[in-house]
């Protein structure tokens, strides 16, 4: 077909449609950027299978999608923002650095986070000489957050 097939008027119509959607596509945050943020503050622990510990608590500091987990048992991890099956998420790596359990101390790990609800759900993943230890625990805002 020669290029000027369509009438100029809708030639118009379709460059103006197709010029906003890309204006509303390029202006709309990342799903990731957008949905983690909100996790930045501190969160307690609420159950976990490694044992109870109502003391237990992280705080998420960061901007975008490059966030620090800092948890005052002795961890601390980076995690990058995403967005799995349509829940916010993070994933990353960490260090145990000053942990009560000799056992821990100095074992790096992978972790995980997703959150469902009111909860920020973690997997922890700690590879050693021995095992493959996954510990999962939940996270609830913790007051004054």
């Amino acid at each position: 077909m020669r290029p000027g097939w369509l009438p100029r008027r809708a030639r118009n119509r379709i460059s103006l449609r197709g010029a906003a959607a890309i204006l509303v596509l390029a202006a709309a945050p990342a799903p990731a950027m957008a949905q983690a943020g909100h996790w930045v503050g501190g969160w307690r622990q609420l159950e976990s299978n490694a044992g109870q510990c109502t003391s237990c608590r992280i705080v998420i500091t960061g901007t975008g999608r490059d966030l620090t987990v800092t948890a005052n048992n002795g961890w601390i991890a980076r995690v990058a923002a995403d967005v799995e099956g349509g829940l916010a998420a993070a994933r990353g790596e960490g260090r145990w650095e000053g942990a009560a359990n000799p056992r821990l101390s100095g074992l790096p790990f992978s972790i995980h986070f997703i959150e469902r609800g009111a909860r920020l759900h973690m997997t922890m993943r700690i590879p050693t000489a021995e095992r493959l230890w996954t510990i999962r625990a939940a996270f609830g805002r913790a007051e004054g957050n």
